[in-house]
């Protein structure tokens, strides 16, 4: 994720927070600037065209019940008989 990426990211959340209807992309940008962070124009444009298409709610609930990325298989660590279970 970029600084731009994060920072939109966080300012949708705060808006949806105050229950304010993300429809604009300068809500996104006036967070953005107050915060002293410079991020590309385009960014919170890119936010607002994607939250008309689906909801935070939606977005939220992806992650949460695991579609909203790829898994990673995990290999559990192999035994190594490094040590004896009964102290000596």
């Amino acid at each position: 994720m970029s600084i731009g990426d994060q920072a939109c990211n966080l300012a949708a959340l705060n808006l949806y927070d105050d229950r304010i209807p993300i429809t604009h992309a300068e809500k996104i940008s006036t967070l953005v600037k107050s915060a002293k962070i410079s991020v590309e124009y385009y960014w919170a444009t890119l936010f607002v065209n994607l939250l008309e298409k689906r909801s935070i709610d939606d977005l939220i609930l992806s992650i949460v019940s695991g579609g909203g990325g790829p898994s990673v298989a995990v290999a559990a660590p192999a035994a190594c008989g490094c040590g004896s279970a009964t102290p000596e």
